[in-house]
């Protein structure tokens, strides 16, 4: 999100951009809570009006596998643990 995108349709990203720059600096040095609150609240409106999506988690898998484990398949649909062995999936020791 910057400031030198394009307006088109009426709707001027760019500037909410410079706008909510702009907010965000003084927010950061306002001393007055009330104030800055205001201040964070006025860029947040501003942000959920220009946001598509937010992303609130980037989930990745972790999953330790014992070397002995041969052919086990892991996918998206199991993020922790396997959710089922395959026939193939062998254990050698």
């Amino acid at each position: 999100w910057q400031p030198d995108i394009a307006p088109k349709g009426g709707y001027d990203p760019g500037a909410d951009a410079k706008t909510f720059d702009e907010l965000m600096a003084q927010a950061d040095v306002e001393q007055d809570l009330t104030k800055m609150n205001a201040l964070y609240q006025q860029g947040e409106a501003l942000l959920l009006k220009n946001a598509v999506y937010i992303p609130i988690a980037n989930l990745v898998p972790v999953l330790l596998v014992k070397p002995w484990i041969k052919n086990l398949r892991i996918g998206w649909w199991n993020f922790s643990a396997p959710s089922r062995f395959e026939p193939d999936t062998v254990v050698k020791k």
